[in-house]
């Protein structure tokens, strides 16, 4: 009963540590994905040198691969957003290979599609559209419903902004829409107002681009709105927004309101040196200052428009020739493979070949001792089994029964008599007895040695032991062709049904009898009856 006390406690006490520590694992993940899009939907936006260093101490701190794609992911996003393209690919394909790894469908998409942006960023649009593919292709597989409305979501986002970047704005505006159908479904306001936010801002682009000022306004400022309900503040997206409405100002010549939003817009840019947004708003005030007869600002951002934008473009080729050597090197690698792959096959069909036709000419071989061994002439061999019943008839006809009688070692009498006692010693089997010798079979037979061996070595052709290891070999052989079930036995066994010593010894008397192996031997009886 005592016992049975300790046990209950036991079992009661490993339950609680199990609730327990599934419930700090749930704790965790519960914190990690709560920093996860905190940092995402809100820091990202405004102070990418913390964003970063979240990435990192999110990565250090994963429990498992999915966090550590996440986190590889962010990291991959912050340098994305500081043009550093390079690393920012080389954290993605990282994020991406343990997405794989998990089969995590969700995560394959999400990172394909931010290479596929990376690599249309650099433009190695071959790759990017690649991508692209396999972001799709992931994407339609995922089963639950907001996870797919997500990747859906971003999938065509991606889309508009090939489009954007081919200047086919009305392309553009569609996918986006698109895109906006799926990022609607999502339940919680934050991430919606972010995603939605984010479109409303490149559709708000393209319409200003196709000299669509109302329209353009309209999504421009319900950008903000949306951005600013998502808890954003100085994102990017609202730094594009800003840039926007002043080139919008610019055309209208409406100087102090295009200056006003350009400043907004170079506040964002600077505060987290999102390089994209810096050089087309030093375009911009470069143009302004121009426009409004400022020589000297307008130099000063000229100027500092070509700088960045030079940066820019070399950090651009930069990240394109690593990546195209990297892929190079791959497919180097890959065609290094391909063709020791193609040699191995080569050779191993080369020698698959070689083996096959050895062995198809081994089987003929055998095949033909195997045939040669059945078509021996049936009388030789009862002669070497039997005595000649015509023996003493041939002797009478020949007058030869006393001359015989004074030279041999025995009577003729004598003689029949021990071939009649050999006939019916083959007969009943008696030679699989293990034990047997001349002398035994002298004493059976109620004969002298010498005779019984002179009678084996006359009419027998060999000697005592041949003779029996003979009759040994034709009782196997003869069991194997009419029963079924010797076929199935083990060699072994078969060696001691027929009353030798060893396995070695048999095998080797088989193979002198018949030319072949046991083995081979009953391999050749299965192929003739396979074929009847």
């Amino acid at each position: 009963m005592y016992k049975i006390k300790i046990r209950s406690f036991v079992v009661a006490f490993l339950f609680v540590l199990s609730v327990f520590a599934e419930n700090e694992r749930d704790s965790f993940n519960k914190r990690f994905d709560s920093i996860y899009n905190n940092t995402v939907l809100q820091i990202v936006s405004s102070n990418l040198d913390r964003a970063e260093i979240i990435a990192d101490s999110l990565y250090e701190n994963s429990k498992n691969k999915i966090q550590k794609t996440k986190a590889l992911m962010l990291k991959a996003s912050v340098l994305g957003m500081q043009n550093k393209r390079l690393e920012a690919i080389n954290y993605a394909l990282r994020a991406s290979k343990m997405a794989d790894s998990e089969s995590n469908q969700m995560w394959i998409s999400i990172t394909n599609r931010f290479l596929s942006k990376q690599y249309r960023l650099i433009g190695l649009t071959d790759c990017s559209e690649e991508y692209l593919k396999t972001a799709e292709k992931e994407a339609l597989k995922v089963e639950d419903k907001t996870e797919a409305d997500v990747c859906l979501g971003m999938l065509y986002q991606e889309k508009a902004y090939h489009n954007f970047a081919k200047k086919q704005f009305y392309k553009t505006i569609e996918f986006l829409k698109k895109s906006n159908n799926f990022f609607l479904q999502v339940e919680v306001d934050q991430p919606k107002n972010y995603f939605v936010g984010s479109n409303y801002v490149m559709i708000g682009r393209s319409f200003e681009q196709l000299i669509k000022y109302d329209s353009a306004q309209h999504y421009f400022n319900n950008s903000l709105k949306l951005l600013s309900k998502a808890g954003l503040k100085n994102s990017k997206h609202q730094g594009f927004v800003h840039h926007g409405k002043a080139l919008i100002f610019l055309e209208e010549e409406n100087y102090e309101a295009a200056k006003s939003e350009l400043d907004k817009a170079k506040k964002i840019a600077e505060s987290d040196n999102h390089k994209e947004l810096i050089e087309v708003v030093y375009r911009d005030l470069s143009r302004f200052y121009k426009e409004v007869g400022s020589f000297n600002n307008y130099s000063l951002y000229h100027e500092k428009y070509l700088y960045i934008k030079d940066n820019n473009v070399k950090a651009s080729k930069i990240a394109a020739n690593a990546e195209v050597n990297r892929i190079l090197k791959e497919q180097e690698t890959s065609f290094s493979l391909l063709y020791w792959l193609v040699a191995g096959i080569v050779v191993l069909l080369f020698f698959s070949a070689s083996l096959f036709f050895l062995q198809k000419k081994k089987f003929k071989k055998e095949q033909q001792l195997f045939n040669d061994f059945l078509l021996k002439d049936k009388s030789k061999i009862e002669e070497e089994k039997l005595i000649s019943s015509n023996y003493k008839k041939q002797s009478k006809e020949n007058g030869e029964d006393k001359k015989r009688n004074e030279t041999r070692l025995m009577s003729i009498e004598t003689e029949n008599i021990i071939l009649n006692k050999l006939k019916e010693f083959e007969n009943q089997n008696e030679f699989i007895d293990h034990d047997l010798t001349l002398t035994k079979l002298s004493a059976k037979f109620n004969v002298n040695v010498k005779y019984l061996s002179s009678v084996i070595n006359e009419h027998k052709k060999k000697d005592f032991n041949n003779y029996i290891n003979q009759l040994r070999i034709h009782y196997i052989i003869e069991k194997i062709k009419t029963d079924p079930d010797y076929i199935n036995y083990k060699i072994s066994y078969l060696s001691v049904v027929g009353g030798f010593s060893s396995h070695s010894k048999f095998t080797s008397i088989f193979k002198k009898e018949t030319g072949l192996t046991p083995s081979l031997f009953i391999n050749q009886i299965k192929s003739r009856e396979n074929k009847e």
